[in-house]
């Protein structure tokens, strides 16, 4: 049992293992603001990731670290009481992990792909709303010029008929107005 503390292999494995869930958190908080928050300048998504990458770091670290270890019990498996049993599982411990680690990382390239041709199709959306108001906006401006002009002309004259045709046009002009901006 006394094997177990003084094998760096344990000592190193527990550290990650402290590490994991920490990492974890802040990986669904930095996902989560990815997917609700414009992260542009937004300091509490700069806080996580920077979190997040330390996190991401000291595990490489300490992975590498129970790498040499690995291999430097390799070495002397005597020393440790280590059997070759025990230092193939070991290895491939490390293989497992830096897998799963690959498959994260692949999984997260996958979603930020996916959420930026999301954004991207939305742009494009919104892009073709603003065309296509613009495009309505000159079509008022210029039904506007030709009612105003009409207007000067009738209030420019002093027939009655005229005036009431003058509020006739003020009241239409009025709809219009109502449904382009609606």
């Amino acid at each position: 049992m006394t094997f177990k503390t003084t094998d760096p292999f344990f000592l190193l494995k527990g550290e990650i293992k402290k590490l994991l869930p920490s990492l974890g958190a802040h990986y669904d908080h930095w996902e989560e603001l990815i997917l609700t928050t414009n992260t542009a300048n937004n300091d509490e998504f700069s806080w996580t990731q920077e979190e997040l990458l330390k996190g991401i770091k000291d595990v490489n670290w300490y992975c590498h670290e129970l790498e040499l270890t690995i291999n430097k019990v390799a070495e002397n498996p005597d020393h440790y009481k280590i059997d070759q049993e025990e230092l193939l599982k070991r290895k491939k411990l490390i293989e497992r992990e830096q897998d799963d680690e690959l498959d994260a990382i692949h999984g997260t390239i996958t979603r930020v792909k996916e959420m930026g041709n999301v954004i991207g199709e939305e742009i494009d959306e919104h892009n073709k709303m603003l065309e296509d108001l613009s495009d309505d906006m000159d079509t008022a401006k210029g039904k506007l010029k030709r009612a105003m002009r009409k207007s000067k002309k009738l209030l420019n004259s002093k027939d009655r008929g005229k005036m009431c045709t003058i509020f006739i046009l003020i009241i239409v002009l009025v709809v219009l107005l109502i449904v382009v901006f609606q």
